[in-house]
């Protein structure tokens, strides 16, 4: 038995070894043995009863008995095991427990192990396939083709390169052998995993490879193996790496993981660099220093005097804002002036704060800026809100009290109920109406973010009447956590406020269950807040069946307060039928005077502008098939390619002109001289065309601009 024990666990180490070698580019799974459940057939009892006790594997004894009932067992006996065993929750003992018995059944029979894993865990399953390669390569890699799941594939993947015999020509076997799209990641583990012996030959071939995926992911991986086990020789290797935008990463891969293990002598080798050290070499390294050692790298920057170690210094001080920041700001001192200068500055009232209350406030109080103010209260805040928040208000300029108010409010992260509590019962109290209505809105609307059951009671039970818009913002946020709770405050809110509460049930609602929503608002149908709540709810209905949603919109008695639920409709029906979408918008339009077709072309435009210029040139002349022919114009043109048949459509000159001059304020600073030469050669109106070539001039890029004949241009900043 000991002969067979041994040669057991023997043979578990060696399969501990492979995992080990595909494992270390991705976190290890734990290790859990668990106690197996007696199977039905007489053999599988006894074996089961063999394996466990009350506090199974706890010790090294019993996992010997795991390991004997393992060895004992015939591959119908483990398949009943491994099924019995992967019914358990999950946990340590779980995981130890499936480990021994499918290693043990893959040395009986890898194939049938491979198969008796399937819907565990890769980690757990990648073994297995590395014991049947052993054996059938051509099968393992057969198999290895059929797995859809991409993450486990790569798991898998991993494990079957040693298995092959490590070498190239198993690599180039494996990622032939993976789905598509798993190849790059094959390559950059292996190469991540080589790098644990030979680093530098890793990092040649990494960098040698034409796949751009597979070079940043397995020059990461060389990077941080490599950090731990000689860094100095990875930054030199790194001017190997001619393009920046791969050798920075790089840089700070291994300035990461180097400052982290041994912060010394990352120290060490950054003050041996001496003035002369390149940027791109110092600032990585130094900024990761900075967070653990920023006394040293202050004092660093002070030896070294270049322009790119004083940018070291906001970092450190930054840093050391947390273990000294009357220190801190002695430092801050000396950093230019400027907004940088005063966001540091900002962040060290904060830890200062926290800190050191009294102090921080005598020094804040003293340089009267109040940004300072705000910060230390809002370090105060952290500790103490309600000493916070009392500061605040007694603040004597009405102006800095507001900031202050906000900042507290905002800064103190409410992160108890009791707090939340207390200090929205301070703003209640305010004296000052403005003030106390626009923190309220700004308060609530955090508070039912993170604990809109609490909000919601105490903004009921306070009967909140002049802070517009926050029934409707709880109440929303309620209804994504708990709709079945907020649908029943809507008989305890104010009656002036159930309609906006209502709306906000609907919205959130509607996100989380929008089939629910429908039939819960339903009960309001001939109520006016129904015509505006149906639009959130069809909003969130278009999502999964936008043609519901639209015959959903059209129950509304008020189609204009449901409008905006008609764009949403709209434009995710557009996505999958546009002509229907359009069918749809056109008649809507019509009905409600709303513009949701114009939108809908656009998309429609993106996708297959054939099609969508045939339509809509179909359409009867009118504001409504102008309006879609000035978005299908603006989403195809380009100045090389006028489509002038779309241009002739248009029912009035000045419309034709309107729609010119808006697709040429679409190029956003592009070529402005050929939009100059584009608005002289298809603008009639000469006062409009002059117009719209100085304002060529003054629109600012990143801009969609739309021109407005009564109006002038308008700009709208791209998000």
């Amino acid at each position: 038995m000991r002969g067979t024990l041994f040669v057991l666990v023997a043979s578990l180490g060696a399969l501990v070894g492979a995992t080990v070698m595909y494992s270390v580019t991705r976190p290890a799974s734990s290790a859990y043995p668990l106690p197996p459940v007696v199977d039905d057939d007489r053999d599988g009892h006894r074996i089961a009863n063999d394996a466990a006790s009350p506090a199974l594997h706890s010790s090294t004894a019993d996992r010997a008995d795991l390991y004997r009932a393992a060895a004992a067992a015939d591959a119908r006996q483990l398949a009943a095991l491994i099924r019995t065993a992967a019914q358990r929750p999950p946990s340590t003992e779980r995981t130890f427990t499936l480990n021994v018995l499918l290693t043990r059944y893959a040395e009986l029979d890898p194939k049938a192990a491979v198969a008796a894993a399937a819907g565990l865990d890769a980690e757990l399953r990648a073994p297995l396939y590395a014991a049947w390669a052993a054996v059938d390569p051509a099968s393992a890699l057969t198999a290895l083709a059929g797995i859809d799941d991409r993450a486990a594939a790569r798991t898998i993947a991993a494990a079957l390169i040693p298995a092959l015999g490590g070498d190239d020509h198993a690599l180039r076997e494996v990622a032939a052998a993976v789905p598509f799209g798993v190849e790059s990641s094959v390559w950059a583990d292996a190469l991540a995993a080589r790098a644990g012996s030979a680093p530098a030959a890793a990092f040649r071939e990494a960098i040698a490879l034409t796949d751009l995926a597979a070079r940043s992911q397995a020059l990461e991986g060389i990077a941080e193996r490599w950090a731990l086990l000689d860094a100095p020789a990875a930054i030199a290797a790194a001017d190997e790496i001619s393009d920046p935008s791969v050798r920075q990463p790089f840089l700070a891969y291994v300035a990461r993981v180097w400052a982290r293990s041994d912060s010394d002598a990352s120290l060490a080798y950054l003050k041996s660099l001496g003035p002369n050290a390149r940027p791109d070499v110092l600032m990585p390294m130094g900024l990761q220093v900075a967070q653990m050692r920023p006394r040293e790298i202050l004092e660093l920057v002070n030896s070294l005097g270049t322009p790119a170690a004083m940018s070291l210094r906001m970092t450190a001080v930054q840093a050391l804002a947390n273990q000294d920041p009357a220190l801190a700001l002695r430092e801050a001192d000396a950093l230019a002036a400027g907004p940088q200068r005063d966001n540091v500055l900002a962040m060290i009232a904060r830890s200062y704060g926290a800190r050191d209350p009294d102090a921080a406030l005598e020094w804040a109080r003293t340089s009267g800026e109040s940004s300072r103010i705000n910060g230390v209260l809002q370090g105060i805040a952290q500790r103490d809100p309600a000493r916070a928040f009392d500061l605040a208000v007694a603040l004597e300029s009405p102006q800095q009290r507001a900031l202050a108010v906000q900042a507290v409010v905002l800064g103190a992260g409410l992160p108890t109920a009791s707090n939340a509590t207390a200090i929205a019962d301070r703003v209640l109290a305010l004296a000052d109406a403005d003030l106390r209505s626009n923190t309220l809105r700004s308060m609530l609307g955090m508070w039912s973010g993170m604990a809109p059951d609490a909000a919601a009671e105490w903004l009921i039970a306070h009967q909140i009447s002049d802070v517009p818009g926050s029934y409707q913002q709880v109440a929303q946020q309620l209804a994504r956590n708990n709709p079945a709770r907020a649908t029943d405050y809507t008989t305890r809110v104010p009656p002036a406020a159930r309609s906006e509460w209502i709306q906000g049930v609907a919205a959130g609602f509607a996100q989380t269950d929008a089939q629910a929503a429908t039939e819960w608002l339903a009960q309001y149908r001939g109520d006016p807040v129904y015509s505006r709540a149906v639009g959130s709810v069809a909003a969130g209905l278009a999502l999964t069946d936008a043609p519901a949603a639209a015959r959903l919109l059209a129950t509304a008695t008020d189609p204009t307060a449901a409008s905006q639920g008609a764009y949403v409709v709209a434009m995710q029906w557009a996505q999958k039928d546009p002509h229907a979408a359009a069918t749809w918008a056109a008649d809507y339009d019509a009905g409600a005077n709303q513009h949701v077709l114009p939108n809908v072309v656009g998309t429609w435009a993106q996708a297959d502008a054939p099609a969508a210029r045939a339509w809509t040139l179909r359409m009867p002349s009118g504001a409504a098939r102008d309006a879609a022919l000035g978005n299908l114009f603006s989403s195809t043109f380009t100045i090389d390619n006028v489509d002038t048949a779309l241009l002739n459509a248009f029912s009035s000159p000045q419309v034709h002109d309107q729609a010119v001059v808006n697709a040429s304020m679409r190029l956003r600073g592009g070529d402005r001289a050929a939009a100059a030469r584009f608005l002289d050669k298809y603008v009639t109106d000469d006062q409009l065309r002059e117009q719209a070539k100085r304002n060529l001039e003054i629109v600012q890029p990143n801009v969609n601009v739309i021109y407005d004949f009564n109006n002038g241009v308008r700009q709208f900043r791209l998000p």
